[in-house]
This record gives C-alpha cells, structure tokens and sequence, in this order.
C-alpha cells in the first residue's frame, strides 16, 4: 500500500560522519553490514546500496549527500536478496535485480512500475547497466549469460548473449559511443558494438 511505502521511505538506516581537513572532506555512512552494490544517481547527489543484511527493509537504502540523510525506501523486498542497483538516468526510477529478475519501482510514484524477467537464467543477476539514454539495460548472469533489453519493447530480453564461460560481474554502456563492456568470473573482458 501506499501508506506503508511511505512509512518504509522515512525509516532512517546508517550512521553519517563527516571529516574534514584543510584539503578534503571525507564522508561515511556504516551501514551495519556488508554493502554489494554502489551505484550514483546522474545528478550526483544520491547514492544506493544493496547490503548482505537478512531479509527486511534496510537491504537497499538510499542516500542524500546533500543532507546527510538516508532511507530505506522498501519496506519488504520479494524475490531473494538484492543483488545490482542503479538509478534511471532520466527518469525517477531505481532498478533492482533480486534473484532472477529486474524490478524497475518508480520512485515518484513508490510503486512497481516493471519486472524484467528471464534475466539471467539460474546464476542469479550479478551485474547491471542502463544506457545512457535509459531505454536499454543490459543484465549479466552468474551463469555467464547477458540479458539485453529494450524497456520500451518487453519485460523480456531481445537479446541472450553468452560471450562468457562463467559469471558476467560486470557490465558498463560506453557514455558517448554504442558500446557496451562486460567482464567475467573467466577472466575475459569483452566489449561489444551495438547501436541502440
């Protein structure tokens, strides 16, 4: 419901501590259990994590450097623990793999907004890129597999790519150029040439 969305989004998670010196300033947030994933948002000033914590809502939060203030913006997470985040570029949207899905929430809206299925067969999603644009998110398996979808066409991949002997742990869209790059558990990095 709305109304418990609401109440998960003012939980407040990790502790802040500011240091500063002449020549930098160095900010911390302990957020009580090994963090996963990092991901910025495009303008800067937010920042998500997905942590190792068990279960409930302080598995994912999100951070306003600007404030110095956190959230957990989920009260209780379906599909497993969280693996990869990251935030839609041009939308207000946080994309969250869990298990074998990718679930886009629209965060104006702290609703499910899409469930990408068939991400990354039974190796569980461990890597996640959106484009630029936001249109196309690529999601590498830890079977070795990279799903390719276009968020516009299908909660289903228009692509199956296996490049990779063994899990892909890291994907990234070139910024400028219609590439996108992968790298493995085989310890191949590839980079492929795709026009969106």
């Amino acid at each position: 419901s709305a109304a418990a969305a609401a109440a998960a989004a003012a939980t407040p998670v990790g502790k802040w501590s500011r240091h500063s010196s002449s020549s930098s300033s160095i900010v911390s947030i302990d957020l009580g259990f090994r963090v996963k994933h990092l991901a910025w948002h495009a303008a800067g000033d937010y920042l998500v994590a997905s942590t190792a914590a068990p279960g409930g809502a302080r598995t994912v939060s999100v951070h306003r450097l600007s404030t110095g203030a956190s959230q957990a913006p989920f009260r209780k997470l379906k599909g497993g623990a969280p693996g990869p985040v990251a935030f839609h570029p041009t939308r207000p949207a946080l994309l969250l793999a869990c298990g074998a899905h990718v679930r886009v929430y629209d965060l104006a809206a702290q609703a499910l907004e899409k469930k990408l299925v068939g991400s990354s067969g039974g190796g569980g999603a461990a890597a996640l890129a959106v484009h630029p644009r936001g249109e196309h998110v690529a999601v590498g398996g830890g079977d070795g597999r990279l799903a390719w979808y276009d968020l516009d066409l299908s909660p289903r991949p228009f692509r199956a790519l296996r490049y990779h002997a063994r899990g892909v742990r890291g994907a990234a869209f070139h910024p400028t150029h219609p590439l996108l790059a992968t790298a493995g558990d085989d310890g191949a990095a590839h980079v492929l040439h795709g026009a969106v």
